[in-house]
Formats: C-alpha cells, sequence, structure tokens
C-alpha cells in the first residue's frame, strides 16, 4: 500500500461583495489553509460576464507575499483570452516572488461569441490560439530568445527576463 498522501488543495474565495475590496476575508482564508496543511491554493480567471472575481495573477501575488508553502494555482486561464506574451511575464513574476509555487492551468473556455470577438478570437480558431499561446510561453520561459511564427502570434528573437523559477512542464 502506498504511503503517499494525496494532495489537497483549497479554492481561494475571490469574490467580494464590499466596495472597496475587503482583501482581509481571503487573506484569513489563505493562511489558515496553509497552517491546515492544504498543499495549494485555487483562483479562476473570468475576465468578462457578471461575476466580480478578482483577477488571479493579481491575487496569487497578494497570497505569495502572506504565505510561505502553499503552492498557488489556476484552474484554468482561459487562455485565448490572454495574450500570452504578457500571461507569460506575469506568470514567471508571480514563480519568481513565490519561490517556485505557481503551478497554472489553461484551457479554452466556453463558446461564447460576444466574449471572443471582445478579444479578436476569429469564430471557431480558440483551440488554434490556444495552442499557439501556450507554445509562445513556453519558448518565452525557456529560450534565452524566443522566436515564434504563428497565425496569431509572431516573435523573432524577443527575450523575457525574468524566467521562472520553475522549468515549464
Amino acid at each position: 500500500m502506498a504511503s503517499e498522501k494525496i494532495p489537497f488543495g483549497f479554492a481561494l474565495p475571490q469574490v467580494s461583495l464590499n466596495e472597496p475590496v475587503d482583501l482581509e476575508p481571503i487573506g484569513r482564508v489563505a493562511r489558515r489553509a496553509e497552517e491546515m496543511g492544504f498543499q495549494s491554493l485555487w483562483t479562476l480567471d473570468q475576465v468578462l460576464g457578471g461575476s466580480r472575481n478578482l483577477e488571479p495573477v493579481s491575487l496569487l501575488s497578494y497570497v505569495a507575499a502572506i504565505t510561505s508553502r502553499v503552492r498557488l494555482g489556476t484552474a484554468v486561464f482561459v487562455l485565448p483570452q490572454h495574450n500570452p506574451v504578457q500571461l507569460a511575464k506575469e506568470l514567471a513574476t508571480l514563480d519568481v516572488l513565490s519561490g517556485g509555487r505557481v503551478d497554472a492551468g489553461f484551457g479554452i473556455g466556453n463558446e461564447n461569441a460576444p466574449h471572443d470577438a471582445a478579444f479578436g478570437i476569429p469564430a471557431g480558431r480558440r483551440v488554434k490560439r490556444l495552442t499557439e499561446s501556450l507554445a509562445v510561453m513556453r519558448a518565452l520561459w525557456s529560450e534565452r530568445k524566443a522566436t515564434y511564427d504563428g497565425e496569431f502570434f509572431q516573435l523573432k528573437d524577443i527575450r523575457m527576463e525574468p524566467k521562472p523559477v520553475q522549468r515549464p512542464g
């Protein structure tokens, strides 16, 4: 019988019903989850719509500053709705600030024509944009100078620093 423990994570509260946003309850949950031995804290990504969710990288930067061990995750970034160069920089910075505690999940999200149009995503091209975005991010994280020539994104000898603490998977 295996002696390894199943890792447990906890979904951070991302919605503040107060104006202005009150971070104290979020911080209390994050610190308590770490004290209780949870291995990870998770956020979700929803840029548009009626949700009042806080943006995940910013929120996890706050959580990184008030915790020391717990891993920091996104489940999941709707990657077609993000610029991969900017997101690669944000996640690399968060990984550096947290000492290598970032776990990033990516997906295509739900089909939503008005939301897709707001991000310049052509109909039926979400998967292709996700695939290209992942390739761009991996290149920026692992290559000294990244080059990529795709339908949506083109890089020629682009350098991005700092690199994440962790090796991209």
